[in-house]
């Protein structure tokens, strides 16, 4: 239960060279845009209280508290629970930004982490085991962010949280992820795993959940999934910023599956290659 750094891609990984406390494990990381040596850890709270937001600025040599941060934001179940209250700005060096859940805070720092200010107040959430919140920084643009928030939505700013607003038709939002924009467009695609439009669920089990694609930041989705292949409580859902339409998706005891654009429905792409979606002897889909 402890923290992790790759200098590799990910080919290997070794420990920090020092934890914030010794009893320091799981919890949440994000690591600066341009200064891989500056790493956010929001560890796991433990039997010894809440714990605060720590921050380094050589690579897990040395850690100290951030001043202003809020405390107590991962559970203790924290390796289970679908908190993701941390994010990193994809371009502004040293900038990190939180959402608490609790009181609706959010919050954001200038300078590495040592110092946090609380931006804006939005929807709470009870903090129930399963609830759901990611936070998401959108991959080359500054101030550009996401907040997926189960029953209150899809939430977007473009001024580094300063005003926020509620997508329009998302009536709940179980997972989201940013990948590669459309041709001719900047803005990154959107990806959502929750429902668009119908009645509003009264809770996690009446979600009439998809998957969802939109190429214009939110204002109109297209479902990716066809209706003969539900999707089982998914946690990981990434999309891929190499190649516009691929997307990742882990479920809870299905397997792990991607999807990209069927032949006939691409924008801008070859027209050779044939739509999959995979998980350990699954078949081709050529489905949208």
């Amino acid at each position: 239960g402890t923290a992790a750094v790759s200098r590799d891609n990910g080919r290997t990984f070794r420990e920090f060279a020092s934890k914030p406390t010794p009893d320091a494990k799981f919890g949440r990381i994000a690591v600066s845009a341009t200064d891989a040596d500056n790493v956010i850890w929001v560890p796991m709270n433990n039997g010894g209280g809440a714990e605060p937001v720590y921050f380094t600025r050589d690579g897990g040599k040395t850690w100290d508290v951030g001043s202003g941060s809020p405390v107590g934001m991962v559970n203790g179940d924290g390796p289970w629970t679908f908190f993701k209250p941390l994010a990193a700005d994809r371009e502004t060096a040293h900038t990190f930004y939180i959402y608490d859940r609790r009181d609706g805070g959010f919050f954001v720092s200038a300078d590495g982490g040592a110092n946090w200010t609380r931006r804006a107040t939005l929807p709470t959430q009870p903090g129930n085991h399963f609830d759901n919140h990611q936070l998401i920084a959108a991959p080359g643009r500054t101030g550009d962010l996401w907040l997926s928030l189960s029953d209150k939505g899809l939430l977007h700013s473009t001024d580094a949280g300063k005003t926020w607003s509620r997508l329009t038709g998302v009536e709940w939002s179980v997972r989201a992820a940013l990948g590669k924009p459309a041709p001719g467009s900047k803005a990154p695609s959107v990806y959502l795993y929750g429902q668009i439009g119908g009645t509003s669920p009264k809770d996690d089990l009446s979600v009439d959940a998809a998957l969802y694609r939109s190429v214009d930041s939110g204002k109109s989705w297209t479902r990716i999934n066809p209706v003969t292949q539900g999707l089982n409580g998914i946690n990981p859902l990434v999309a891929d910023m190499q190649v516009f339409g691929r997307v990742y998706v882990g479920t809870g005891g299905r397997g792990f599956f991607y999807g990209e654009p069927a032949a006939a429905n691409r924008v801008g792409m070859p027209t050779t290659r044939v739509d999959k979606s995979r998980s350990p002897g699954a078949k081709p889909d050529a489905s949208p």
